[in-house]
């Protein structure tokens, strides 16, 4: 059933690494990293990697996997010392998962080959290896069960063992006093999608428990904006009803939504810039744009200072993306 999902899903219809508006790199010193990477800088990468924020190693891992997902094994020449391992290691599973995605490819599951779907599992389950190593050693932060979330979401059937990693996530996360991680109530939130392994909803009641959940950490009411995406997304896809989808996010209950959760990222808004608000921004300025609520679209807009994330806009391009531009121009 997760392979069946996944195969049978609309995930990365098109192209993020495309976006337009992408005039400043998503995670700055980007190509920093992946030069140090290349050139097996490890003292520096390391030492670099360790100190970025929580969630900036979140956002920056992404951005990397996804740079050299069609490498094999870039980091098998990093010699670690006990104290790197862990980082090492989560880096090579970010890598198979990045890699499993690969193979997969954006199409449908008419358009996957056999040899493809193969290539998508075994590298799934090498990730899920090199993970469990991580979240076993006395390092583990909330990134591994992050990422163990989307292998689950590929190979897995059982939502209520997925929940347990979300649940591991936060346990881990709060002891070390870090940031709640978006991306991986994110991936979690997939998984209870009606297209994935959940329904209508347990979507929205997920959404709407852990969105206003964390005191201080507005970002993670965007997760809002995510329930409402993918209710839109399935109007199109699978109720092929383009008059509903049309009129979906101007319905006052929708707009309503947004706004509120809106209004509460205002009041419990952090580190405007960090890595997780870049994410939420991205999704509260999509999502309220096409609300026509432009005078809060504006305020998202310009706080993502010029970085595009995939989300929303890899699931519509970029047209509106550059309408918003045109429009809230800083």
């Amino acid at each position: 059933m997760g392979l069946l999902n996944i195969l049978t899903g609309i995930a990365s219809i098109l192209n993020p690494k495309n976006l337009s508006y992408q005039s400043k790199s998503l995670f700055p010193k980007e190509f920093d990293y992946y030069w140090d990477i290349k050139s097996k800088e490890w003292d520096k990468f390391s030492r670099n990697f360790k100190a970025l924020p929580y969630d900036d190693k979140s956002l920056l891992t992404t951005v990397l996997s996804e740079r050299l997902e069609r490498l094999d094994s870039p980091y098998q020449d990093w010699r670690t010392s006990d104290h790197d391992i862990y980082y090492k290691t989560y880096l090579e599973a970010s890598q198979e998962v990045a890699r499993a995605w690969y193979y997969r490819g954006g199409g449908t599951a008419d358009t996957v080959s056999d040899d493809a779907v193969e290539n998508f599992v075994h590298h799934l389950i090498t990730a899920r290896s090199l993970l469990n190593d991580c979240m076993d050693h006395p390092d583990t932060d909330g990134l591994a069960c992050e990422k163990y979330i989307t292998v689950q979401l590929g190979i897995s059937d059982d939502l209520a063992k997925i929940y347990k990693t979300l649940k591991k996530m936060r346990h881990i996360d709060q002891n070390l006093r870090n940031p709640p991680n978006l991306q991986g109530h994110v991936n979690y939130f997939n998984a209870t999608c009606e297209k994935w392994l959940g329904s209508h909803d347990e979507m929205f009641a997920f959404a709407r428990e852990y969105a206003m959940k964390d005191t201080g950490y507005g970002y993670m009411a965007s997760l809002i904006c995510h329930a409402h995406l993918q209710m839109w997304l399935y109007l199109i896809a699978f109720d092929e009803d383009e008059a509903a989808a049309g009129a979906y996010f101007t319905q006052q209950t929708v707009k309503d939504e947004l706004l509120a959760a809106h209004n509460w990222f205002l009041s419990n808004v952090n580190d405007d810039t960090s890595g997780f608000n870049i994410m939420a921004h991205n999704m509260f300025t999509g999502l309220l744009y096409w609300s026509e609520e432009h005078e809060a679209a504006q305020y998202h807009f310009r706080a993502m200072k010029k970085r595009a994330t995939p989300f929303p806009w890899m699931y519509i391009g970029t047209t509106d993306l550059n309408k918003a531009r045109k429009l809230y121009q800083e």
